[in-house]
């Protein structure tokens, strides 16, 4: 009868636990950026990222464009270039160095790099082409 007893007991500490380690890896998760789409500059050695960032970020819920560096070893180099509301959002390589974010509206900007890394960065507004 007391095996029993132990046995439940640890089960009940080993459920605890768990619960308690599931409740902090959501609470963690529920802030981290969202990745929106990615896409690899014409000689595959950069991608540019465009992320959500969330609640606890400057802005809340913005927009967040990140240079992502080819992995060299344990390491990934990411580097962001452009925080703020911009939506909706789009990502194009003109050549292998030059970046353009292009966006319908800018608000709230906290962050945006001419160049960074050997790459330029160009964000422009663009009109939103009328329904037909």
């Amino acid at each position: 009868m007391r095996r029993a007893i132990k046995i439940l007991l640890g089960v009940a500490a080993g459920c605890a636990l768990l619960a308690f380690g599931l409740l902090v890896l959501v609470a963690l998760v529920a802030d981290a950026p969202v990745l929106i789409k990615r896409v690899s500059s014409p000689l595959g050695a950069v991608t540019a990222a465009h992320y959500v960032i969330g609640e606890g970020e400057d802005p809340p819920y913005g927009d967040e464009v990140r240079l992502e560096f080819k992995q060299t070893g344990f390491f990934r180099k990411s580097v962001p270039v452009f925080r703020g509301y911009c939506g909706p959002l789009s990502l194009t390589w003109r050549t292998a160095t030059g970046l353009l974010v292009s966006c319908e509206r800018i608000e709230n900007v906290r962050l945006q790099s001419p160049s960074t890394d050997g790459i330029s960065i160009e964000v422009t507004i663009i009109t939103p082409k009328p329904a037909p």
